[in-house]
């Protein structure tokens, strides 16, 4: 009787543990944005140092290069387009947080998987599981994943040369940018006219179906039951495995992206755990992201419900 007392003792500690870490990484993550935005809208150079703001930074600057061109009839010449153009809209971009909050999940995310090529030699464009599904019998499913083999290429060779194309943002966000474009070009008629015609012309090209993260959720459905493997990282691929976390978690994928951040481990934990793996199978993953960190003891205690349960409570702490 002793012992199973001081069993529930000691989960109940775990437990309050990760509701402590979970709220102080929430409280770190309110933060981050009005702090990168601090970073990202100086112009003192030094202060990009750090990789990850330097690709954020970066790839907002593609994207403004990217609709500011298509305003000049697609010429692409580097004349055409005004430098001081671009720094206004790269501002006014800063000024969106969601997606500030959602290129800087897409450089940790292509980070994270540029690191495990190295560390573990999970290939970033190709992994087992994507692969798996190229050589499937269902024509339908293996054609997309085919296409999801090529946006994976796109998107690794785009970050590492610190841009994005612009078809890949999620609709709202594609969306927010073209007002963005829209609102720069306002101020004189010439402009708000070329801001107009290039709107148009981009959202009749755009289809969220044949992006990147539209085509791993499309694999992942094919997939049905299956689909929890891609909760394995080593073999799903770190692209299938921000997806699966934060479908199985209900959570943003962008948010699943930032938990696998050093200090936010604990989050990573409960993400994981409220996907339904434990014991284990759950150690097993938060290994295969952090080999150094020292686990704690009863983490293979841990339940899907309880997981899910620290998880609302802090959501709904964030919400008020």
């Amino acid at each position: 009787m002793a012992e199973a007392a001081y069993s529930m003792d000691s989960r109940a500690a775990f437990e309050d543990l990760l509701r402590d870490e979970v709220a102080m990484s929430e409280q770190f993550r309110a933060g981050a944005g009005p702090i990168l935005r601090h970073l990202l809208r100086n112009d003192d150079r030094a202060m990009f140092s750090d990789e990850v703001i330097a690709r954020v930074r970066g790839i907002l600057r593609d994207l403004a290069k990217q609709l500011l061109t298509a305003t000049h009839d697609g010429a692409s010449e580097p004349g055409r387009v005004p430098e001081q153009a671009i720094e206004e809209l790269v501002i006014s971009f800063v000024e969106i947080p969601a997606l500030l909050s959602h290129v800087h999940a897409l450089t940790l995310e292509w980070q994270l998987a540029d690191h495990l090529a190295t560390r573990i030699a999970l290939d970033a464009v190709l992994s087992p599981l994507l692969q798996a599904r190229i050589a499937s019998p269902d024509a339908e499913e293996s054609a997309t994943a085919m296409l999801l083999l090529t946006a994976q290429a796109r998107f690794m060779q785009a970050v590492r040369r610190m841009e994005y194309p612009l078809h890949e943002l999620p609709g709202d966000l594609f969306h927010l940018t073209l007002l963005s474009l829209r609102a720069h070009g306002a101020h004189d008629p010439a402009g708000d006219a070329k801001a107009a015609a290039a709107d148009a012309a981009l959202r009749a090209r755009y289809d969220e179906r044949r992006t990147r993260l539209a085509l791993i959720e499309q694999v992942l459905a094919a997939m049905g039951s299956e689909a929890s493997n891609a909760l394995y990282l080593q073999t799903a691929g770190v692209g299938f495995f921000l997806t699966a976390l934060a479908l199985g978690s209900r959570q943003d994928r962008d948010e699943a992206a930032f938990s696998t951040t050093d200090s936010q481990i604990g989050k990573l934990t409960l993400l994981i755990a409220a996907c339904g793996l434990k014991g284990e199978a759950l150690v097993g993953q938060l290994a295969a992201l952090h080999p150094d960190f020292d686990l704690p003891d009863g983490l293979q205690t841990l339940r899907p419900d309880t997981a899910a349960a620290i998880l609302a409570e802090a959501t709904a702490r964030t919400d008020r």
